[in-house]
């Protein structure tokens, strides 16, 4: 015979709720605002919109239609807006000195130009770049950086030189 047994879920159902409740609120909150964010700044030109390019011009500044970012304004003395390689005219904004790249396992982002560099994968997926260290290439359809002083992309495999 079971006496007193209760299971424990019942007893904090009710805070589990309320709990759950708020954090479905919380949610609906931060869309609402990304969209009223993103819906602002879209344009349909594919570049800046005419008002981005006037907001950004009046505080002596360029803007850029970047692929995350939207329209953006930036200081062209710092940054830039670059076209990401690998891609036809998607854009970036990134460092003055810095690069983009569409890497096909990592996605689309800014790199340091003078420690790596954005390749085409040999002997893997058509139209595949992979961001690797300036000495390496990548190979395969793992899409994997090698060091080519020691190796060698043969048929999608790397091997020893």
């Amino acid at each position: 015979m079971l006496i007193g047994y209760f299971y424990p879920t019942t007893l904090f159902h009710k805070k589990k709720q309320t709990q759950m409740k708020t954090v479905v609120l919380a949610l609906l909150g931060v869309l609402v605002c990304t969209f009223y964010i993103t819906a602002s700044y879209q344009t349909s030109s594919g570049f800046c919109s005419p008002d981005g390019d006037s907001r950004c011009a009046a505080q002596g500044n360029l803007c850029c239609r970047d692929l995350f970012l939207l329209d953006t304004c930036y200081n062209p003395t710092t940054h830039t807006c670059t076209v990401i390689e690998g891609t036809a005219a998607q854009r970036r904004l990134c460092g003055i000195n810095d690069g983009s790249c569409n890497d096909v396992v990592a996605g689309k982002f800014c790199y340091n130009k003078s420690t790596h560099h954005c390749v085409a994968v040999r002997d893997g997926q058509p139209n595949a770049f992979r961001l690797c260290a300036l000495t390496d290439q990548a190979c395969g359809p793992q899409s994997i950086c090698y060091n080519v002083a020691n190796f060698r992309c043969v048929n999608g495999n790397i091997v020893l030189r």
